[in-house]
């Protein structure tokens, strides 16, 4: 790659992960680099700062968010859209789920159920 185009893709990153950040904070959360650079990957994957802001104010008080961002991207990757994988793995951080019951949305998009559907 030249070195333009690694400086853009680094540029993208940075405005990525203040823009992740900025929506956690706003929705009352205090973020870890953890979160704010998973925040920044599930942005390059589709998720909006609105999305993120929701996801952290949903999100139980002292929750980690690292473990739904990385979800999250996995679901992406595997082609599920990202509106569908915000609701599913939002549903989840409402409910309290634990990290494992959020990480198993990923086996369950790649045994085919479908990740629109019910809680």
């Amino acid at each position: 790659a030249s070195e333009t185009a690694i400086l853009a893709s680094t540029g993208k990153v940075e405005a990525n992960m203040e823009s992740a950040q900025e929506a956690m904070i706003k929705a009352g959360h205090k973020p870890s680099d953890k979160e704010v650079e998973g925040g920044a990957y599930a942005m390059e994957r589709g998720m909006t700062t609105a999305q993120i802001e929701a996801m952290a104010s949903h999100a139980p008080s002292g929750r980690s968010l690292d473990v739904a961002f990385s979800v999250l991207t996995k679901l992406s990757d595997q082609g599920v859209p990202t509106t569908n994988a915000v609701a599913r793995v939002q549903s989840k951080l409402e409910a309290n789920a634990s990290n494992a019951a959020i990480t198993s949305l990923v086996a369950k998009a790649k045994g085919g159920v479908k990740i629109g559907g019910g809680v």
